[in-house]
């Protein structure tokens, strides 16, 4: 092929590509145009939730759940002596304790992971 010879796409473009020597460019040596990516559409809000605020309100729930529990266990236990039907477990007692300060300490965390992650303006 000679440099006068036109190929389509060259004809569309009104010229014929030229190497540095003056040759004209084949179809196969002409490089491939990269693509642009499109232009993204206008910036929407994010609305995706952090995960710490996902994981303190999940610590608040379960630290609140875990609140209500420990205060509607009940600490007594029933006896055999007539006259006297329930009297105070210690233990039962302590482990009322127990929940209920685990669940403030869950509930206390999970309200501060909350309150750390909301947006600032």
């Amino acid at each position: 092929m000679t440099g006068r010879e036109r190929c389509a796409k060259c004809e569309a473009a009104g010229e014929i590509p030229r190497l540095e020597d003056g040759a004209a460019v084949q179809p196969w040596q002409v490089p491939k145009r990269k693509r642009r990516a499109p232009e993204p559409a206008a910036a929407l809000p994010s609305l995706e939730i952090p995960p710490l605020r996902i994981a303190g309100g999940a610590l608040l729930g379960i630290g609140a759940l875990a609140i209500v529990l420990a205060l509607s266990m009940d600490t007594t236990v029933a006896t055999g002596y007539a006259g006297v039907e329930r009297v105070n477990n210690v233990g039962l007692m302590n482990d009322r304790l127990v929940y209920l300060s685990a669940g403030g300490i869950a509930a206390i965390i999970g309200a501060i992971l909350v309150v750390a992650t909301l947006k600032r303006p």
